[in-house]
């Protein structure tokens, strides 16, 4: 035949048998005397003794000379043949995807699903950690409750629980300390009267004192002065109309200032003397 035909063209190399021409060897991919079935489906390479990868996106479908996956990886996996696990800190198919920022350690999350390992940082919740708290809760996982004594009661911040303000007798980063003796009002930042009845005491959430005003002072806090012609506890008393200025005195002991009418005399010229009026009356 002198050597007319060319061996077939997968032969790998270009050699076959001179007579039959049958192939030596095939190239990767095919089988067969001369080479001309491709690989059945799952298998590849030198006469297809390889397996495609399992983590192919479709499992067991791969080039049939590489073994390269065909349409890339199923999640968690990545490499042309999808034999390498996704590197810490991505996940997803072909590892494209990045775990979480706000994971509890933002390079742990699940290869496949991207769900963190360990749970949120604080502020965030759900599988993925992609979620804030909802109003009222803080802390990792969101686990924790907003105090009731912030000012906007159960609102915090959703990281630390601190909260902007709190209530009237409250005080703290999370309002969780009652107003001390002498304090009183919104993070505690008002001073007890030192006019109460017992000096500095007061109720923590108004500032009222709840015993009464020392003689010479009246109202809730006991900021007022008691007016013309009142004094003693709470303003209670009158002053007396003997004084020399009739319904004039000293506002926290009711002393008359100066002297008294005639025929009265004592602190609150509340002692008629009676020899020096009869006095006058004989004169």
């Amino acid at each position: 035949m002198n050597c007319s035909l060319k061996c077939p063209q997968n032969c790998q190399g270009g050699y076959c048998d001179s007579v039959e021409g049958t192939c030596l060897d095939c190239k990767p991919g095919h089988i067969g005397p001369r080479c001309i079935h491709e690989c059945p489906n799952g298998f590849y390479g030198k006469n297809c003794l390889e397996n495609c990868s399992l983590t192919c996106v479709v499992p067991r479908r791969c080039n049939k000379v590489t073994g390269q996956c065909l349409g890339g990886c199923q999640a968690g996996w990545t490499g042309n043949m999808c034999e390498k696990e996704c590197s810490d800190g991505q996940y997803g198919y072909n590892c494209v995807e990045n775990c979480s920022m706000t994971c509890r350690d933002s390079v742990k999350c699940d290869k496949i699903t991207g769900h963190c390992i360990g749970g949120c940082q604080a502020g965030w919740m759900g599988d993925m950690c992609k979620k804030a708290c909802a109003t009222g809760f803080f802390g990792k996982n969101c686990d924790e409750n907003c105090s009731m004594t912030c000012g906007d009661p159960g609102v915090c911040d959703k990281v630390t629980g601190h909260c902007n303000d709190c209530l009237a007798g409250w005080e703290g980063d999370t309002c969780q300390k009652e107003c001390i003796k002498g304090f009183y009002g919104s993070n505690c930042l008002g001073n007890c009267s030192l006019n109460c009845v017992d000096p500095g005491e007061c109720d923590r959430t108004t500032g009222h004192c709840g015993g009464g005003c020392q003689r010479g002072w009246t109202g809730v806090m006991c900021e007022e002065e008691c007016n013309v012609g009142y004094f003693g506890n709470n303003c209670d008393e009158s002053c007396s109309m003997t004084c020399r200025d009739p319904g004039i005195c000293n506002k926290v002991t009711g002393h008359c200032n100066g002297s008294c009418l005639a025929g009265w005399e004592g602190d609150m010229c509340e002692i008629g003397n009676y020899l020096s009026r009869r006095s006058m009356y004989i004169i």
